[in-house]
């Protein structure tokens, strides 16, 4: 496979071939960048159709003359007839097609364009057709357009999550202060329906920005796909960790969360994710880049996240920092990123000097072997298929499947099947600082702890009585002596009288006895008697789990012989 870089504008496509450290130019370059005149490109969309990589929209600067000009990816070809946004999303069913969705107006000074559906049809040879596809329920004008989402396809349907909107996203909209929004658009390619899912359960504030969402088919209900979503915002301007992994089964409409280990990228956003299967049914997902603008950070490393290990690696060495690229899976084991922005030293975002600053890459590509875990100067198209990295491979030789402490067995078997699964006995207080209200799933490590809890008591309540017993049996050998003409009071006996001596004095003292004084498991209040459901109360960036825990019930009975 040749990396072929496919500008979309009308009918036809710009090619750039890459067969070398240097890209060269296919065709006709009018309007395209130079090598040496390019400077940088960002908030554009791309996508892999057969052996073209397609790069839409965003906004690319260059030098003409040598006087900075900024264009759009797509805009310097006037015969297109889709509009030209920026942070759109591109749905693809199949390798000849795909849908573009959300996104906005692509400079301030340019009109905020009408919401549409458009789908773009390649011919397999380097051409394409752009078409405007027709809704056919009212359902679609309900959905103000999006921006700063994410995609993701599972089978035939189309998710756009999170996002926010304003004038700049939507014609409709009059309001130029964006508003973040919760749900989850879904657009089916077959029947052309579209639906709003639920989002709550995706974090606190069921909104997110700047993330990025993948695909892993493989798992999920009757493995029938899921998606992951990683990093980000949660809507109020707080980063989401990657230590807690958050991802939604669309078949049933459930979210779940799930603790993943190792070396745990800092939280970030504007990054780009691509997922990959790899050996022995696990999927590896490569994270790269981002910023996080409050701690002033630049991000220029490479993350792997095996599932179902859920264990995060570092790779070695170093990209050049960037954030607003996106990246694609090409040619069996490599991974190229396309565009992005360096801001420097800077705590801001100043978005002069981003679009000033050259890129150190050549056309804004890079290239990275997933396999070997190293950058590439150059694309090599007859690369080995893909392998999971060595340093993958060998976690889980060691093992380390078997130690992962699944946050409940519900979300193991989402993974795992006809394997003995191991459940953290402290995954719900895990949960609690981690994760959202996500799992909807079993009481995980509740009995444990309850039991537990309910020992402690039963030795203390055990000891107790013992000790109230002995001391009636006590006042009853005092009683008996003083009866039988006995001035003194003997010493304490060393050991309590047997309770038939006791007992046969013929008084009226009263005798205390124990009901249940040291109950078996089987003797405590089950969960619907003694115990409530968990309660939820949200947290800055979770809610949070908390768990009645039931205590045996004791009774204490006074009899009068």
């Amino acid at each position: 496979m040749k990396l072929l870089l496919a500008y979309a504008c009308g009918a036809f496509v710009r090619i750039f071939a890459c067969c070398s450290p240097t890209l060269s130019v296919r065709g006709e370059a009018t309007n395209s960048p130079s090598n040496a005149n390019f400077l940088r490109r960002g908030n554009h969309a791309s996508v892999v159709l057969g052996d073209y990589l397609l790069i839409d929209g965003g906004v690319v600067s260059q030098l003409i003359d040598g006087n900075l000009d900024r264009g759009q990816s797509g805009g310097y070809f006037r015969q297109r007839s889709a509009p030209i946004l920026n942070n759109a999303v591109l749905w693809k069913f199949d390798a000849h097609t795909c849908y573009a969705w959300g996104g906005m107006r692509a400079a301030a000074s340019f009109q905020t364009p009408p919401v549409e559906l458009w789908q773009l049809l390649s011919n397999g040879t380097g051409k394409a057709t752009w078409s405007q596809i027709v809704a056919p329920n009212q359902r679609f004008w309900n959905f103000p357009r999006r921006a700063f989402g994410a995609g993701a396809v599972i089978n035939q349907n189309g998710y756009y999550i999170g996002g926010r909107v304003s004038a700049e996203t939507d014609p409709s909209i009059s309001d130029s202060k964006y508003k973040h929004q919760s749900g989850i658009i879904s657009f089916n390619s077959s029947s052309g329906q579209w639906s709003n899912e639920t989002s709550v359960g995706m974090n606190a504030y069921s909104r997110m920005q700047y993330a990025a969402v993948v695909t892993v088919p493989a798992f999920g209900l009757d493995s029938r796909g899921l998606f992951v979503v990683l990093g980000g915002e949660d809507g109020s301007a707080g980063l989401m960790p990657f230590n807690n992994i958050t991802f939604y089964d669309p078949y049933i409409d459930r979210w779940f969360a799930q603790t993943a280990s190792g070396a745990i990228p800092a939280p970030k956003e504007s990054f780009c994710a691509v997922a990959v299967q790899g050996d022995n049914g696990t999927y590896e997902i490569f994270v790269y880049g981002g910023i996080n603008l409050h701690g002033n950070v630049n991000n220029d490393d490479m993350y792997v996240l095996t599932i179902p290990g859920f264990r995060w690696f570092r790779a070695p060495g170093s990209g050049s920092p960037r954030f607003s690229h996106t990246c694609e899976v090409i040619g069996r084991r490599q991974l190229v990123t396309i565009g992005g922005y360096d801001k420097g030293a800077s705590s801001w975002i100043n978005w002069t000097f981003n679009y000033q600053n050259p890129d150190p890459l050549t056309q804004g590509i890079g290239i990275f072997d997933m396999t070997a875990m190293e950058w590439m100067p150059y694309y090599n198209a007859s690369a080995a298929p893909y392998e999971t990295p060595k340093v993958v491979k060998d976690w889980y030789a060691e093992g380390n499947q078997a130690l992962v402490q699944w946050q409940s067995k519900e979300i193991s078997r989402l993974f795992i099947r006809d394997i003995p699964v191991s459940v953290s006995p402290t995954a719900e207080a895990t949960a609690a600082v981690t994760s959202t209200d996500t799992n909807k799933a079993c009481n995980n490590g509740s009995d444990s702890k309850n039991f537990t809890i309910a020992t402690i008591v039963t030795s203390i309540l055990s000891a107790l009585f013992a000790g109230i017993a002995a001391w009636t049996q006590w006042k009853q050998y005092q009683l008996k002596q003083l009866l039988s003409g006995q001035e003194t009071l003997p010493n304490k006996p060393s050991s309590p009288l047997p309770t038939s001596e006791a007992n046969t004095t013929g008084t009226n003292a009263p005798v205390v006895t124990a009901s249940n004084a040291e109950p078996s498991i089987t003797n405590r209040p089950s969960k619907e008697e003694g115990s409530s459901p968990p309660r939820h109360s949200s947290s800055r960036t979770f809610q949070r789990h908390s768990t009645e825990l039931p205590y045996p019930k004791y009774t204490v009975e006074v009899r009068r012989k």
